[in-house]
């Protein structure tokens, strides 16, 4: 699997070229554009019970999208975000990670 990140840094999107028999996992709002013989799959973000609670608690979304290239040549899937940012591939190696969602706020105070 290829993977190019391309619009940095700020409308970062993903484009894979999935060989075959390959799966990527996404989430259910992810998908910008795919070649059209891909299979796509959602289903329940863990479960149902799970997937409520993650949805609630946690702010994820309630279905994830499985993309599998079942043929026997490369297609390609475009990944984005919803918000503009910078993307970054980190390779685990067998290490886990934990990733949150970070917001900054403004505040502006008027002074009299």
């Amino acid at each position: 699997m290829e993977i190019r990140i391309e619009g940095k840094p700020v409308f970062a999107h993903i484009i894979a070229n999935i060989e075959p028999g390959e799966t990527i996992v996404a989430e259910s709002d992810a998908m910008a554009s795919m070649s059209a013989e891909l299979d796509m799959k959602a289903s329940w973000n863990g479960g149902f019970f799970a997937a409520i609670l993650k949805k609630i608690f946690g702010g994820e979304s309630l279905f994830i999208n499985y993309f599998k290239n079942n043929t026997n040549k490369n297609l390609s899937l475009h990944l984005t975000q919803a918000t503009p940012g910078d993307i970054v591939v980190k390779e685990l190696n067998g290490n886990s990670y934990c990733l949150q969602k970070m917001r900054i706020s403004h505040q502006i105070w008027e002074l009299n």
